[in-house]
């Protein structure tokens, strides 16, 4: 017969990949966008947050994810607080550093790890944005920076389906 707890692995397994599908129309859309302009729509953002916040929700339970908004949040307040220090030290403006996309999406994704974990995504998505950067200036020699909100989104999507395949 079955074991115990095999047909709740299977619903949680059959819901990461039902709303993973439908993450991936608004991710889609966002990447995109930030590959063509390097930009990204604000409803599109929301929608992807939303659906986000309500799928980890369901899937961890909204105590864990209210931890997690407030610990990453204070994680990334600190990062920012360091990068807004670089800016004044290189004499640069906060936006040639890191545009507001790119900051509400990592805000969009507080809920979806631990704060070790959110440590570990943000570095792992800055090497790839590095690694990939002599690519985007090969594909779009005019464009300006990384489409930051892409390697992200990509980063996510990797993050996502080791969560899935560890199941």
């Amino acid at each position: 017969g079955d074991r115990p707890g095999q047909e709740t692995k299977g619903k949680r397994e059959g819901l990461m990949i039902w709303w993973l599908s439908i993450l991936l129309i608004p991710l889609s859309i966002l990447t995109i966008s930030d590959i063509r302009s390097r930009t990204v729509s604000s409803w599109w953002l929301l929608t992807f947050g939303i659906l986000n916040l309500i799928f980890l929700g369901l899937l961890d339970g909204w105590k864990c994810v209210v931890n997690r908004i407030v610990g990453n949040l204070l994680l990334l307040l600190l990062i920012g607080s360091f990068i807004w220090v670089y800016s004044k030290v290189r004499h640069k403006r906060l936006p040639e550093l890191f545009g507001l996309g790119d900051v509400l999406f990592l805000v969009v994704l507080l809920p979806a790890f631990g704060w070790a974990e959110y440590v570990k995504y943000i570095v792992a998505s800055s090497l790839v944005g590095i690694l990939l950067w002599p690519l985007f200036r090969i594909v779009q020699p005019l464009k300006r920076g990384i489409p930051m909100v892409s390697v992200l989104s990509l980063v996510y999507l990797v993050a996502f389906g080791y969560k899935l395949f560890l199941l």
